[in-house]
């Protein structure tokens, strides 16, 4: 007798030691489950039901996938939206100095107003260049390409295009002409970007 109940008490000891081992095991688990929020096994989990996690998974990583593309196109309109602003206000100016020219005769005035229009258009230039994330705002699908020719290549152009004239109307004539021109015009010297819309 002394000696099964030894056996007995023996084997309901080291039952009770696994059963521990197997309780203190299950704790950890649940534990580390609950600080990290993640299931240590996934399958069990979820009973075997991994389609519906694998489709949730798939949502998510498409919805990173557009929030990130959303986010850089929010920047890359901010920065354009800027840019056109600037440039507008750039013109704006141009065009008051010009305007305060009343006496056509008067040629410091008339080379203080040239030289400001000058810089203006070199500044709308290099600002209609900008890039946000890398790429080029105004070059269509060319991204990695800026849109304009550099300000003074272009004014080099424009000024042989006008150069002939001696009206300012024929001047803007020729200016209209340079602009419309397919070869040679605007389109082929001042535009490098893409005709396409990036």
């Amino acid at each position: 007798m002394l000696h099964t109940g030894s056996v007995t008490g023996r084997s309901f000891w080291q039952n009770n030691a696994r059963n521990m081992q197997t309780l203190k095991q299950a704790l950890e688990t649940a534990s580390r489950e609950v600080t990290t929020g993640r299931a240590d096994n996934l399958a069990t989990h979820l009973n075997g039901q991994l389609r519906s996690f694998g489709s949730i998974t798939h949502k998510i990583q498409i919805y990173d996938t557009l929030s990130s593309a959303l986010a850089e196109s929010a920047t890359r309109y901010d920065v354009a939206q800027s840019a056109l602003e600037r440039a507008s206000a750039t013109v704006g100016e141009t065009a008051n100095s010009l305007i305060l020219i009343t006496d056509l005769t008067d040629n410091g005035s008339i080379a203080v107003a040239a030289d400001l229009a000058k810089r203006n258009f070199l500044d709308i230039v290099t600002t209609l260049n900008g890039t946000a994330g890398g790429q080029y705002l105004f070059s269509g699908q060319a991204h990695s390409t800026a849109p304009l020719a550099p300000g003074p290549d272009i004014l080099t152009a424009l000024g042989s295009a006008a150069s002939a004239e001696s009206t300012a109307a024929d001047v803007v004539a020729a200016v209209d002409t340079w602009m419309a021109a397919s070869p040679g015009g605007f389109g082929d010297i001042a535009y490098q970007g893409s005709g396409t819309l990036g």
